[in-house]
Order: structure tokens, then sequence, then C-alpha cells
């Protein structure tokens, strides 16, 4: 009896490991606000705001919508004028990030980067447009 409790005892839940994510869209021809092409951010069908564009690669914060993810795997997609133009997936945990095409998108870059430098209290995920 004494070891059955011992056994139970010692199988502790893990709390879900949560990453703090800021997305931006990585677009090297860059054309100002205004122009009617704002991009939206939808993480698991639901919508989470407003994405900046970048013409370079960046760890700015102003330009970043940031989230909190946990270890599940999330579908990502962006959508400019109602039309979806990007749908990756991300997949975050303690020692690895993980993220890839999620559905064939046609007519656009359909890819992204992801960034968890130690040096940073937050990861980057750039959305190549």
């Amino acid at each position: 009896m004494l070891l059955a409790l011992t056994v139970f005892c010692s199988c502790n839940k893990k709390e879900l490991t949560q990453t703090r994510v800021g997305f931006y869209v990585l677009n090297p021809n860059y054309v100002q606000v205004g122009d009617g092409s704002e991009y939206d951010l939808f993480i698991n069908s639901e919508f989470k705001g407003k994405l900046y564009a970048s013409t370079s690669a960046t760890e700015d914060s102003a330009l970043m919508n940031f989230q909190t993810l946990n270890t599940k795997k999330h579908i990502v997609e962006v959508k400019k004028a109602g039309i979806l133009v990007s749908s990756t997936y991300l997949t975050v945990s303690d020692c690895k990030g993980e993220s890839g095409t999620a559905e064939l998108v046609q007519g656009y870059i359909n890819g992204s980067t992801f960034t968890r430098k130690p040096s940073m209290n937050f990861a980057t995920y750039a959305i190549l447009q």
C-alpha cells in the first residue's frame, strides 16, 4: 500500500509551457499603411488583431502583435482585405519551435520564420509576404 501511495504521489501533472510570441509580417516590398492592404491575424480561427509589416527581420516590439501560446499546435492565418494570404502552423515547447505550411494558398508566399533568442523575453514569428 505504501508503494502504491508513493507511485501515485510521484505522478505530478506538469503545467503547460507558455511562450510570448510577437507576430508581424515580413514584406520586403512593403507599401505604406493606408493602401488598403492591412493584415489581420487569426490563430486557431480566432481573430487576434492587426499585423504590422516590416521590410526586414526585426526585433522591434512596437511592430509586434503579442500573443501567449501554449505547447499545442496553433494554426496561424493571415488575411489581407478578407482574402487568406498565409496559412502556417506554430508549435512551441521548452526546447524547440516548429513551424510550417498548414494549408496551400494560391498566389502568395506561404511561409514564416520563428526566432527564439535567449536574450529576449519573447519569440518572434514573421509571416512572409
